[in-house]
């Protein structure tokens, strides 16, 4: 089912050893139909190499990989392009009258802390006690490649600082950009009036006959009394006018923002740079059930929330 595509590999399974050769190089499983070649990590060639497992041996499986081919199909035709990926964390010797296939079982198997080896893939399940909990870190990676780790305090007090130059900068450029925006506005709106005075004497008439929204706006920034030949519109006239007066913000806001963001970009390098901070907290895990000489280990949790910093307490 797994090679045909109907099942995943990560299912619990339980295996029987098929064959080894080659201290664990050449390794392969069968569950009493079809085998599969797999890929040990360097704990499980060990085991094997000191006769822990072997030809024979039934293993429970969790969370493997399949690897290999994306194709799909019958195991006899695309087994030898397909492999599995198993890991020691994941792998714990079967019964040996345990059925063999995929296993049901209601809950993960449970590991203990003594079984777990560092960089031995996933865990499907332990029992622990958190026995403290150590209060929030925060590592910052600098430009250079170093580490820096600082406490919740130090940490406010070092982000509020570059976010405050930061935040002047920004304010600074974007205060610069609008300033050089309105400039540009009020120039090219003073050279349109300029043309419309020297385009010809507004009269009664030719004010009636406006009926573009752009014209009559043209024609008011064109005047000296732009409120008295306002109060000659007619009420679609005004109408017009609002409409387009409108239309007209919401451009210049549009095209100021693009400068703006134009502006920043190529700024970034001229301002104090992001910082990579990332928080962090340690717990120290004592296996559950063990009063004496209790086997520990320390746990990080990276990027916690607030609901997981509530709800990691101590006991």
């Amino acid at each position: 089912r797994i090679c045909e595509g109907d099942d995943t590999a990560s299912r619990p399974m339980i295996l029987c050893v098929s064959c080894v050769e080659n201290g664990g190089r050449t390794f392969e499983v069968t569950d009493g139909w079809y085998s599969i070649p797999v890929i040990l990590d360097s704990y499980l060639c060990s085991f094997v190499n000191r006769g822990f497992i072997m030809i024979g041996c039934k293993l429970l499986i969790w969370g493997a990989e399949l690897t290999g081919s994306d194709q799909l199909g019958h195991p006899l035709e695309v087994a030898k392009g397909k492999s599995l990926r198993i890991f020691v964390n994941s792998v714990r010797r079967a019964h040996w009258a345990s059925r063999l296939g995929v296993a049901s079982l209601k809950h993960p198997p449970i590991f203990g802390l003594r079984t777990v080896f560092p960089q031995g893939g996933l865990i499907p399940c332990i029992q622990v006690v958190i026995a403290r909990v150590y209060p929030l870190i925060y590592m910052e990676k600098m430009f250079d490649g170093s580490k820096v780790f600082r406490n919740q305090r130090m940490e406010e007090k070092i982000s509020g600082k570059s976010n405050e130059v930061r935040k002047l900068k920004i304010e600074a450029l974007c205060q610069k950009v609008e300033r050089e925006f309105e400039n540009e506005v009020s120039r090219n709106e003073a050279q349109m009036a300029k043309r419309r005075r020297r385009s010809g004497r507004l009269t009664s008439r030719s004010l009636r006959n406006l009926q573009d929204g752009e014209d009559i706006y043209n024609t008011v920034k064109s005047v000296d009394d732009p409120d008295t030949l306002m109060r000659m519109l007619s009420f679609t006239q005004q109408a017009l006018l609002q409409s387009y007066r409108e239309s007209v913000i919401q451009q210049r806001q549009d095209k100021l923002q693009k400068r703006i963001t134009q502006a920043l970009q190529e700024a970034e390098d001229e301002l104090p740079p992001q910082r990579s901070v990332i928080p962090f907290i340690r717990c120290l895990l004592v296996q559950y059930g063990e009063l004496t000489d209790s086997t520990a280990c320390i746990y990080t949790i990276w990027r916690p929330n607030e609901c997981t910093i509530e709800t990691i307490k101590e006991g």
